[in-house]
């Protein structure tokens, strides 16, 4: 994880890993500063996966959070506006009505 990239679950894994080998093969072999590189390399890979982790858990409910809203606007805007057809046959009708109304009384 640098300050280019988010941090990443694969890369956080493998960093961990790689960090680990490296420590192993550092006592193996004695060498000190192995130990140490794979030491800091292991720890920047938890460190990586684990804010990966919040990452993915925070996307996934901001998301929740986005797709409830949406769903609480479209079943108010449903609950808020009166069927198309309902209202073109009330249209419809009061226009009948008065062509009805002014026949009787004589007006075009």
């Amino acid at each position: 994880m640098n300050s280019m990239n988010p941090p990443s679950l694969v890369s956080g894994l493998k960093d961990q890993m790689v960090g680990e080998i490296k420590e192993i093969v550092g006592h193996t072999l004695g060498k000190e500063e192995l130990i140490t590189e794979g030491r800091a390399m292991s720890l920047h890979g938890k460190i990586e996966f684990q804010a990966a982790k919040a990452e993915k858990k925070s996307r996934k409910e901001t998301n929740e959070k986005e797709e409830s809203e949406i769903l609480k606007i479209v079943e108010s805007a449903k609950l808020d506006t009166p069927p198309q057809t309902k209202l073109s046959n009330s249209n419809k009708d009061e226009s009948d009505h008065k062509s009805t109304t002014d026949e009787k009384e004589g007006k075009d």
